[in-house]
């Protein structure tokens, strides 16, 4: 077989492709012994057609197109991997000579994983940010434990108060120029009165209502998120069903059994255990920003075209989980769902194009930078994320290995998952990690500490010195 490329733009390459005579004739001749064994023609055993009888029968062209489907695929196959091509769609062959005794020729349109040109990650700098645990932020996170571990008591004969979970049935209806007002079926929820993410405007309307009574909460469209329907206002009908109180449990021997299901006797022990527990997850919350900032930075640095049939594929498959989870959670069709709360579908499939271009990229400039750094992923690595696999479902690491051995799809998603999360390695190390010290007075988030301020302390006191 002989071929050559004849143009190459951007991720298209053309290859001009000219199969011998002699290899189109074997393909002609396993089609017809193919075609003998199925055809039913009256005065004929099957498999025992003549030829002449089965060309006059089925067509010649119908023989031929039959012996192209088998030499194409090994045709492709070679091109594949003589030219090194990486492709992300199925190959478009146009066929421009297919005779039985000449050399067949055709050009073949490869769509292949365009090129990625790198960003420097020596260049690119990221922020690492170091909390310090108070005794502040140990003190709140113990009330949110006993906030979660709380018990619910009926409250009767007094109205709702600011610590009090409010169950309501309410409607929401969409008041527009262009609608006249299309109510929603009620919807049964527990508004935690006390809760930071309440909004203000229900916590209000709620306040000092009593079972039974009702309330009403217009808020204007530009302070919805994600309210994109030409309307004046939002409006929610609520109907309050019942109020509850917490009851908060002491700080003693049930609540430490509780939190950490082991032997804690004294109230010094579990706030220790707690200031652990906060270290670590500030830790792990820093590693992981500073890993995504990483990605994020090599990616602004990097040039790649992205190709639309990569996106056209992403926003496919976003679309498709997005129908699922609505499915799941309401009952309703993705459409009548967006329509049902006033989303414009249009202006959404439009950003979910942009995240998912978004995504593409990111993972091309990933699997280039991958390459480029010849990240491995050993028979140890593999074996490390099963274990960690079994123990984190519970199960038997052999039975765990044996299901991935029967699932090849799964244990390729394994496989890059391991390949991944050592190519975020391999970048960290990379970059110039920049640490900042973070400190909060209260609450267990994180303030940022001003460095500046201190240094200039630090330099008046040194001259207050001198």
């Amino acid at each position: 077989m002989r071929s050559e490329i004849v143009s190459q733009e951007k991720n298209i390459v053309k290859i001009k492709v000219e199969v011998p005579e002699g290899e189109f004739r074997e393909s002609m001749e396993k089609a017809i012994s193919e075609l003998r064994q199925k055809a039913e023609i009256k005065g004929f055993r099957k498999g025992k057609v003549p030829k002449n009888i089965l060309e006059m029968r089925l067509g010649k062209d119908t023989i031929k197109s039959e012996a192209l489907e088998k030499l194409l695929p090994k045709t492709l196959d070679t091109l594949i991997e003589e030219y090194e091509l990486e492709l992300i769609d199925t190959p478009k062959v146009d066929i421009e000579t297919l005779e039985e005794d000449k050399p067949v020729l055709m050009t073949v349109t490869f769509e292949t994983r365009p090129e990625v040109e790198l960003g420097d990650p020596a260049a690119l700098e990221v922020e690492k940010r170091i909390v310090e645990i108070t005794g502040d932020m140990v003190d709140e996170a113990i009330d949110q434990l006993r906030e979660t571990f709380a018990e619910r008591k009926p409250v009767e004969g007094r109205p709702a108060g600011p610590q009090d979970i409010v169950h309501v049935q309410y409607a929401v209806k969409v008041d527009s120029e262009e609608e006249t007002g299309e109510k929603q079926e009620p919807v049964k929820a527990d508004i935690d009165l006390s809760a930071d993410n309440v909004r203000e405007e229900f916590r209000e309307a709620l306040l000092g209502k009593n079972v039974g009574e009702t309330a009403v909460v217009e808020i204007p469209k530009e302070n919805i998120e994600d309210a994109e329907k030409p309307s004046e206002t939002v409006r929610f009908d609520l109907e309050i069903l019942s109020i509850e109180e917490k009851q908060l449990p002491e700080i003693g021997p049930e609540l430490y059994s509780r939190v950490f299901g082991e032997d804690v006797n004294t109230e010094e022990e579990f706030r220790e255990k707690v200031r652990e527990a906060l270290k670590s997850r500030f830790e792990a919350e820093s590693i992981e920003g500073c890993r995504q900032e990483a990605i994020s930075k090599l990616c602004d640095a990097s040039n790649v075209e992205v190709p639309d049939k990569l996106i056209e594929r992403q926003v496919e498959e976003i679309k498709r989980e997005e129908e699922q989870r609505i499915q799941q959670q309401t009952g309703k069709s993705r459409e009548e769902y967006f329509n049902e709360i006033g989303i414009d579908l249009s202006e959404h499939e439009n950003e979910i194009r942009k995240r998912a271009e978004n995504m593409v990229k990111r993972s091309l400039v990933l699997q280039s930078y991958a390459e480029r750094e010849k990240i491995q992923v050993a028979q140890k690595d593999l074996m490390e994320e099963i274990n960690a696999l079994a123990q984190s479902i519970g199960a038997e690491t052999e039975k765990v290995q044996q299901f991935l051995a029967n699932d090849r799809k799964r244990l390729e998603e394994v496989f890059g998952r391991v390949r991944y999360k050592k190519t975020i390695d391999r970048l960290v190390e990379s970059v110039k990690v920049n640490e900042k010290p973070l400190v909060k007075e209260t609450g267990t988030g994180a303030e940022e500490v001003n460095t500046e301020d201190v240094n200039n302390k630090d330099a008046k006191n040194k001259e207050d010195d001198a």
